[in-house]
């Protein structure tokens, strides 16, 4: 198969990420303000919970449904870096993320 890439908002939103990433987008790109974000949101879960989140927005019949079955599968510790339980519409992160020089090269996954 070919590369597949994501820019813009849809690869800087947390969630969209963790989907895309199950579908097996291999690069996202974004405004350097979400790089934080979503390398949090992708170090907090492994390739297979990414899979199982997409499988759930993929069968969802409608995108509402979709969202709040990837949230179902989203680790608690995002949920607080988002401050909202129920995370409607977009995800702004409300809390401030570690600066990425702060995060050790060998807790950052690359999933390929």
């Amino acid at each position: 198969g070919k590369p597949i890439g994501v820019c813009g908002e849809a690869g800087g939103d947390p969630l969209l990420a963790l989907v895309l990433t199950g579908l097996g987008v291999a690069s996202l790109s974004m405004a350097p303000s979400k790089v934080n974000a979503v390398r949090a949101a992708l170090r907090m879960h492994d390739l297979a919970t990414c899979q199982q989140m997409a499988a759930y927005a993929v069968d969802a019949p409608n995108a509402k449904e979709g969202r709040d079955n990837v949230v179902k599968l989203v680790a608690p510790a995002m949920l607080d870096l988002l401050g909202n339980q129920s995370v409607p519409g977009p995800t702004p992160f409300v809390r401030a993320l570690p600066d990425a020089a702060s995060i050790p090269a060998d807790r950052i996954r690359r999933i390929r």
